[in-house]
């Protein structure tokens, strides 16, 4: 074993063991990106995770976390060959592995040679918080026509209600409205709401069969069965669709002050009332949007955008930033701190304010929304910017 060698080994060690400076860091990936003598660890830690992940559910993380400790402290000893690495996969692994490796010095390496003078990636310089900030989880309210209230995260598996001629079923956190051949001609069709607090998301297969996925503080109105010549149900917050095709039944997704007209489709609907606009993103098939005397038609990786006045603006979209939360993943392309600051607010629950002048930052990263708040801060850094955290409040100081 060289000198060389030896020198990178043991900052791996020095990284592993929290000991590592920034320099030292950056130094350690730098090398690992220009030699060809230690890379494959890393993707050997990948390969543990992908092999193991059917296991991922009935295993804690500490144990994850142990496991690829043992993996990597196991070759630290050895000589390597080159296996190259890519970031692709960071954000599919468990978010204990993530903060292990590395994911900080990754992204930062990563998005460094693309990033503007105005671009930073970002580091917490605060210690971590007595009781630690946990990501949302699989939650939501259900409101049925008459009033009654389930609470879905709890509700118990199978029946859960039935309204005329149809069954609401929950499979396994999946809320299914099971509706009968005769349901749309009883008369007796109803309006339920399912909402989504701060905290949580929640997913939904109508009477129709289409499938939505609601974000964090988001609501969706819809009737137990279609009837007429349209679907049309009514969305607050984000939405994602996926939308059974019926040419005679066209669907119908009113948000805000714009309405979105699909026959059968895959799209993305941010709509949060504290957003600059009403953000369509389509990914499959066609959708026509209509604002006051504004409309245009949406194609495939296509975005519209409407502001509070109307005014549509129809461009390329970026479809990985747009269904990024409905994957499990935060991805930022040169976003803005307050922008990433409200999504976490919606999904941690918290409420985030400002001291000081505030600095202009932008971030390119992407991570998994199964970490904890303290471990998502760890991935932005930037000098000149401190983060606080208090219970349920985060501190951002200029």
């Amino acid at each position: 074993m060289n000198k060389e060698t030896g020198y990178y080994q043991r900052l791996i060690k020095r990284y592993i063991d929290n000991n590592c400076t920034p320099q030292e860091a950056t130094e350690l990936f730098d090398y690992l990106q220009q030699s060809s003598s230690n890379r494959v660890l890393l993707q050997e830690m990948k390969d543990l995770y992908n092999a193991g992940a059917g296991d991922i559910q009935t295993i804690t993380k500490a144990e994850w976390s142990q496991r690829v400790r043992n993996e990597l402290l196991q070759h630290i000893q050895t000589e390597t060959t080159v296996i190259p690495l890519y970031k692709r996969w960071l954000p599919q692994v468990a978010a204990a592995a993530i903060i292990l490796i590395g994911a900080t010095i990754f992204f930062q390496y990563f998005n460094k040679s693309s990033a503007t003078n105005d671009t930073v990636a970002v580091k917490p310089i605060t210690t971590a918080p007595a009781k630690e900030v946990l990501p949302g989880t699989d939650k939501a309210i259900l409101t049925l026509a008459d009033g009654t209230v389930i609470v879905l995260d709890s509700a118990k598996t199978g029946s859960i209600a039935a309204q005329g001629g149809t069954v609401l079923k929950n499979k396994n956190g999946l809320i299914v409205y099971d509706a009968s051949s005769n349901a749309a001609s009883t008369g007796e069709i109803a309006f339920n709401t399912i909402s989504t607090p701060k905290g949580g998301q929640y997913q939904v297969v109508l009477p129709d069969g289409s499938k939505a996925w609601l974000n964090a503080a988001s609501s969706l109105r819809f009737p137990t069965a279609f009837t007429g010549s349209t679907r049309t149900v009514e969305l607050t917050g984000e939405g994602y669709f996926e939308i059974a095709k019926n040419e005679k039944m066209p669907f119908h997704v009113k948000a805000n002050n714009v309405d979105v007209e699909v026959l059968g489709t895959h799209f993305n609907i941010m709509a949060y009332g504290n957003e600059a606009a009403t953000r369509t993103t389509l990914l499959e098939g066609s959708v026509k949007l209509n604002s006051g005397s504004s409309s245009g038609y949406l194609k495939p990786g296509q975005q519209a955008d409407v502001n509070s006045t109307g005014v549509m603006k129809v461009g390329p979209g970026n479809v990985d930033e747009a269904v990024a939360w409905k994957n499990g993943n935060f991805y930022f392309d040169n976003t803005s701190l307050t922008t990433i600051m409200r999504q976490f607010e919606r999904w941690y629950n918290i409420d985030v304010n400002y001291e000081g002048v505030e600095k202009k930052r932008f971030f390119s990263v992407e991570m998994s929304r199964n970490m904890s708040l303290s471990q998502v801060l760890k991935l932005l850094d930037a000098a000149d910017i401190q983060f606080k955290i208090d219970q349920n409040r985060l501190s951002v100081i200029y």
